[in-house]
Parts: C-alpha cells; sequence; structure tokens
C-alpha cells in the first residue's frame, strides 16, 4: 500500500493516521472466499455506524466491513468536521415527506447527533470534539435573505435550533464583519477522519471484521448474494452499499444524485488570542458556493468552498478526489472574508460530495435485488444524519418492520436527473454560472439575467 497516496487526501486523515501505531499493518486485505450475515461496503460514518448498530441489535451477526483503502479515507475524512443536523433542510424535508414527517425526520437527526456526542464522552474518544455551535453569516446583501423561507416555515414550530443574530453579534462570532447570521448552538465540530478511525476501533471490539485495501469489483446475484473484490468474495444474506459519492456506479442513484466537488485548505497554525473562533464553532456563510470556516485544536485555519466542479458520469467521485483544487478562487474568497485571518495554506484537498436532487439522503433497496441497500446523498451533511442512516440500513439488512425500515428517507428523490453526456454538458454552463453570480455577489455586483436563469437550474442547496 502507498501511504503517501492514502495520507494525502486530506489533512484531517494524515494527522489521524500519524498518531496511529500499526495502522498499515492492520490494514489487511480480503483474500478468501468466506461467508457472512451481512456485508458491508465502505468504512466510513454510513458503514462503520451501521455494523456498530447491527453488533447492538444482535451481538450474534457475522458482520463484515470492506473498504477500498483505509476505514475514513472516503468523505468521512475529507468533510469540513460539522456535526450538524437536518432542521436546515426543513422546507426541503416538508415539500418532500409533508409537514409531520418533516418534523420527525428534523427531530430525529438532533437526537443521533446528541448521540454521537455522548458516545464521543463516554469512551473518551480523542477526536477533537467542541460542541459551539454552527453560525449561518450573510457575506454580502444577495444573501440576506437566504433564511427567510426557512424561518418563515418553523414559526410557531416547537425545538427548532435557531436564533437570528444581528450584524454586531453574528460579526463578533464569525470572527470578521458579516451583515447578520443565524446561530444553531446545538452543533459542533470535530476531527472526522480522528472519528472514523475511532469507530474502526469499537467495531473490532464489538467483533466486526474489517478487511481495508478491498475494494468491490462488483456484486454478484447469481446463485446467492456475493461481493466480490480483486482477491477475495465474500458471501452474504444481504449487502449494505456505504460508499457516498462512489454510489454514482449504480444507475438507480445516478438518476437522483449529482457530483460535485469541495475544496478545503488549511493553515499553518497561528495564535487566536481570545477569538471567538478558537472555541471550535463552525461557520459558513449563505451563498450558493458555501464558504465554510472554522478552526482546528491545533490552531489551524480551515477554509473551504463548495461545488467548484461537475463530475463526468461514474466517473465523477474519482477524478474529483485529490489534491489539485481551484486554489485561487478558494484563497481570494478567504482574504475578502477573513481578510484579518488569512495565511498561506500548508494542507489543500478536493473531494467529491454527492447532492441528491431533493438535497436529502436516502436509503433504498437496489432495484436488482431486494437485499442489498444503498445509502446515499448527504448532500454535503452527512457527520451526524450519517448515524440515522445506519439505523435504517439496519432495519433494512435486518429485514424488520418498524420505524425506521419504514421511513420516509427510504425513497428516492422524485427528481429525475438527465442521463449522461446532457448533465455534464448542462451542469458545466450552471456551475460557470454560479461562479459567476458568485463573484458578483461578493463584490455586490449585479448579475445579469441570463446567468440568474443559468444558476438557478443548480438543484443543489445547503439551506432548503
Amino acid at each position: 500500500m502507498d501511504a503517501a497516496r492514502v495520507t494525502k487526501r486530506s489533512f484531517w486523515l494524515h494527522e489521524a493516521l500519524e498518531h496511529e501505531e500499526g495502522w498499515e499493518v492492520a490494514a489487511r486485505p480480503l483474500e478468501i472466499e468466506g461467508n457472512c450475515d451481512i456485508a458491508i461496503v465502505g468504512g466510513g460514518f454510513t458503514g462503520l455506524w451501521t455494523a456498530l448498530e447491527l453488533k447492538r441489535r444482535d451481538s450474534s451477526l457475522d458482520v463484515v466491513v470492506l473498504d477500498a483503502s483505509v476505514c475514513g479515507s472516503g468523505a468521512s475524512g475529507t468533510n469540513a468536521g460539522y456535526l450538524m443536523n437536518l432542521w436546515p433542510k426543513y422546507n426541503s424535508l416538508v415539500a418532500t415527506f409533508g409537514t409531520d414527517d418533516a418534523l420527525a425526520v428534523a427531530r430525529q437527526s438532533s437526537a443521533v447527533a446528541s448521540e454521537i456526542v455522548a458516545l464521543i464522552e463516554d469512551h473518551n474518544l480523542d477526536v477533537g470534539l467542541r460542541a459551539h455551535g454552527w453560525l449561518s453569516v450573510s457575506t454580502n446583501s444577495a444573501q440576506d435573505s437566504a433564511w427567510g423561507s426557512l424561518l418563515e416555515q418553523l414559526e410557531g414550530v416547537p425545538g427548532f435550533p435557531f436564533r437570528a443574530l444581528g450584524a454586531a453579534d453574528a460579526s463578533q462570532l464569525a470572527g470578521t464583519d458579516v451583515r447578520a447570521g443565524v446561530f444553531d448552538p446545538t452543533c459542533a465540530v470535530l476531527q472526522p477522519a480522528r472519528l472514523a478511525r475511532y469507530l474502526r476501533q469499537l467495531a473490532l471490539q464489538a467483533g466486526v471484521r474489517i478487511f481495508e485495501n478491498t475494494p468491490m469489483t462488483r456484486i454478484s446475484t447469481r446463485g446467492g448474494l456475493s461481493v466480490d473484490t480483486p482477491r477475495g468474495v465474500v458471501n452474504a444474506g444481504a449487502v449494505v452499499v456505504a460508499i457516498n459519492a462512489w454510489a454514482i456506479r449504480f444507475r438507480q442513484v445516478r438518476r437522483h444524485m449529482v457530483i460535485t466537488a469541495s475544496d478545503t485548505v488549511v493553515t499553518r497554525p497561528m495564535a487566536w488570542s481570545d477569538s471567538p473562533l478558537a472555541s471550535g464553532l463552525g461557520v459558513s456563510d449563505q451563498g450558493r458556493l458555501l464558504n465554510y470556516w472554522r478552526t482546528t485544536t491545533d490552531g489551524r485555519l480551515l477554509f473551504g468552498k463548495g461545488g467548484l466542479g461537475v463530475g463526468w458520469a461514474t466517473r465523477g467521485a474519482h477524478d474529483m478526489f485529490s489534491d489539485a483544487i481551484n486554489e485561487g478562487l478558494v484563497l481570494a474568497r478567504m482574504r475578502s472574508i477573513l481578510p484579518r485571518l488569512s495565511q498561506p495554506a500548508e494542507f489543500r484537498w478536493r473531494a467529491p460530495v454527492e447532492y441528491s436532487a431533493n438535497s436529502l439522503p436516502f436509503f433504498v433497496a437496489w432495484e436488482r435485488h431486494p437485499r442489498v441497500f444503498i445509502g446515499a446523498g448527504y448532500s454535503g451533511d452527512g457527520v451526524g444524519p450519517s448515524k440515522l442512516g445506519a439505523k435504517i440500513l439496519a432495519s433494512l439488512a435486518l429485514g424488520v418492520d418498524d420505524q425506521w425500515s419504514t421511513h420516509p428517507l427510504t425513497s428516492t428523490p422524485k427528481l429525475t436527473l438527465p442521463p449522461e453526456p446532457f448533465r455534464f454538458l448542462g451542469g458545466q454552463a450552471v456551475l460557470r454560472a454560479l461562479i459567476r453570480q458568485d463573484s458578483d455577489q461578493a463584490s455586490d455586483r449585479s448579475t445579469g439575467a441570463f446567468t440568474k436563469s443559468l444558476a438557478r437550474l443548480d438543484p443543489t442547496a445547503w439551506i432548503e
């Protein structure tokens, strides 16, 4: 295994593996043909939470996890580490499922985020958890109305966590001058790759068998159900596919999901004095091409920007998983939004983000086999909702009839996206329009009608 190839994916994974002795030896591949009750493809948050949930329900289950690289090397080790709920998607939840189910899903997403915090604290996991909330800010006049519809929809709804802030309070928290903000005190930030690696340890302790450096080559349905890999085969009673953006390889998923790229930089450590950012607040703006920033526990600034790429067909996830980023644009936004905090980038990476057509995750049976289940579509927010997905996937894999197997998120979005090459060509046109609009808005310039009309075709959004 090429250690450099594994660790270069992100600062998070580099740091996590640097402090984990023996990870290379432990990352053994599958080299036999064997049997299990449930095979899980993907050793990130969704796969590992699902494995733990299955063992929690029935410790006698034989559960196998397969990962193409090492656990935490995919989306779970390349995201910004924001532990959040689905309340920002409340409008989309209502439009898709109705008010009652929308409320139930939003509240469940808050509950699982609390469960994650409790597990981290109960096991004393060193994952850099800092539970000081999430702040969504307006950095230009075009963003001022981003929260209007959602806050109006939530008026009178018991339990929603948001609090509107004026310019002064929002600016103090954001670490820079902003126009206004919305604060959710129930959110947190953490070191995501470390959490994934600890979940791997907990799964092993629970009796889960884990094989890394074992990519799935196909799922065979002839004469039984099996997962084929380059050097081994796992025969299983059920298969859970938890590979996030790479689920685009399944046509059933591809019809409802688009792959974009999120570019992230991490600076050298710096002194923070009494800045609120030093406490671990997660911040993002309200643009369509989202800017987000936070600090790390060793005093680095992380700054990222979403939506800077469009994937081609099934190759999109792989092609946009690299250290080649649009660094000029990312650093320009960092300097304009955080002029007093900008520093040279020491780490940089690009990671694929799978956006579903309704910005909500979904967990469904594969159309080619009823005992294969796929989870995807986190739309840039999977750290917390992945544990909700694990409950759903565990019930589906076990074949039980309960609140999770009949959950609202067990259906694909109704909107179907166009096939290739129309999706890619149209996506490129929309992306260029979004970048032009983002540049205009950052400078408080007006955007042309044609650019606006193209930008409105973008199905992705953080706040719905």
